[in-house]
């Protein structure tokens, strides 16, 4: 029998999730998929849309719970595949189950408890579970799903592209949304190096860097592809950690820009953790302890442009080798 999946998974190019997306649209599967942002009000423009997004919050849950439910039973695929899924049920994964398909589950940030004990117990009864922390697989074995395994963040082949010119108008960049943590990284980075540095996100504002030696430049958030142009074209990409998140009290030691960034052609400095080391190996210049040893660091790649070319050919590879192939992923969950 011809495989076939119903998943759960969102969309947008530049997510997480958009390797797996693709890899599963262009293989030879039967495929029926759901974005749970179009059930979850996810895109609300005001305080009041997210005030009203709270109060519905369980009955928008009932009614993605209902749809997937109604198609699990009326296609009866063999596998359902979901990506985080904050939403996702108990009673929803048992209806899988019960159709005989194979459930998995692929879980990207640090602590899916954060969601409720009903998220964790949907995620306790699949049957393929992965992670892609690997230094909380105790925590995912004994609080999450017993058969849980910790895999590379996904990346796309397609997209693997070398390193290009650097461009002084971008600089030194960092790409994400603010956090506390990630803001006094940028400040303490700001105050040693007189560069330009430009970030790309929400909730950013020039504000909080009025004591930067560097110039900041803040910018609207990027999807898609544009994100790897920034990449390509940084002096180099600051590989920020986001803090501690959840009941086991640990932050995160790689993120999926741990692999993105390197595979799509960006040079990444990362913060140095035990799991980044294991990534890159000996290869000191790819990582940093503190502000002071990454402004130095950035200061090198500036002054040496084939320094930063062969660091980026270096780390790349590295990064290749650590991820996970979405198109092997799927090759390997759904077709074998």
């Amino acid at each position: 029998m011809k495989p076939s999946v119903l998943s759960l998974l969102r969309t947008s190019s530049g997510l997480d999730e958009y390797p797996l997306f693709r890899a599963l649209v262009s293989s030879d599967l039967d495929v029926v998929n759901f974005d749970d942002r179009l059930y979850c009000w996810h895109e609300v423009p005001t305080k009041s849309h997210r005030l009203a997004r709270r109060w519905n919050r369980r009955a928008l849950a009932t009614a993605l719970d209902e749809r997937l439910i109604y198609y699990l039973e009326k296609t009866r695929p063999t596998h359902f595949l979901i990506f985080k899924s904050p939403s996702l049920s108990r009673k929803v994964v048992l209806a899988a189950k019960s159709v005989g398909a194979k459930t998995v589950g692929i879980y990207p940030d640090l602590d899916p408890a954060v969601y409720g004990a009903e998220y964790v117990d949907a995620l306790s009864e699949i049957d393929l579970f992965f992670h892609t922390k690997p230094n909380l697989s105790d925590y995912f074995r004994d609080s999450i799903n017993k058969y849980s395994q910790a895999i590379g963040p996904f990346y796309d082949p397609a997209l693997v592209a070398p390193i290009a010119q650097a461009d002084p108008e971008i600089g030194v960049s960092f790409i994400g949304h603010h956090s506390p943590g990630k803001e006094q990284s940028i400040a303490e980075f700001a105050s040693l190096y007189s560069g330009r540095v430009s970030i790309y996100g929400d909730r950013w504002s020039a504000n909080m860097f009025r004591n930067a030696k560097a110039d900041i430049v803040i910018h609207p958030a990027l999807y898609g592809r544009a994100v790897n142009d920034v990449y390509q074209r940084s002096t180099c990409v600051l590989g920020l950690l986001m803090e501690a998140v959840g009941a086991h009290g640990t932050g995160d030691e790689i993120t999926s820009r741990t692999i993105l960034v390197p595979s799509y052609g960006g040079l990444l400095l990362h913060k140095k953790t035990p799991t980044a080391a294991a990534i890159f190996g000996d290869h000191d210049d790819l990582m940093y302890e503190n502000a002071e040893d990454l402004a130095e660091k950035v200061k090198r790649l500036e002054s040496d442009p084939n320094r930063r070319t062969n660091l980026a050919s270096i780390q790349q590879a590295l990064a290749l080798l650590a991820g996970t192939d979405a198109q092997s992923f799927i090759k390997k969950t759904i077709l074998s």
